[in-house]
């Protein structure tokens, strides 16, 4: 079992976790997500990323998202997301995807963003 966090996780189009963590199982199964300003101790093997997790988008791949950034440099990340119609659900096996040198204030895109797959 794996807990993984970020300043923020993307979770649905109405739900957008500040601090939040994804637990996955072995087989990357989606077990539990929960932000860490709603609980009173933290785990200690939790990996927390600067940035923001996101579910993998079905029909792009990260060099498509890549491409599509480069193009619109200062959009928002969960405009993109939301496009895709991505989510994370409990009980089903999901890629997450972290989005690094992001602008964390507006959640914008930059030409410093790095998008890679969590392993």
């Amino acid at each position: 079992m794996r807990r993984i966090g970020a300043h923020y996780l993307y979770i649905n189009s109405d739900i957008l976790l500040k601090n939040g963590v994804v637990e996955i199982d072995d087989n990357n199964v989606i077990t539990d997500y929960f932000s860490l300003n709603d609980i009173d101790v933290e785990s200690a093997n939790t990996e927390f990323y600067t940035g923001f997790l996101a579910p993998a988008f079905a029909d792009i791949t990260i060099h498509q998202l890549w491409e599509i950034q480069q193009k619109f440099p200062n959009s928002n990340i969960i405009d993109f997301i939301k496009t895709e119609s991505a989510s994370i659900e409990k009980s089903k096996q999901t890629e997450i995807w972290l989005f690094e040198n992001l602008n964390l204030i507006d959640l914008k895109i930059t030409s410093e963003t790095i998008i890679r797959i969590i392993k």
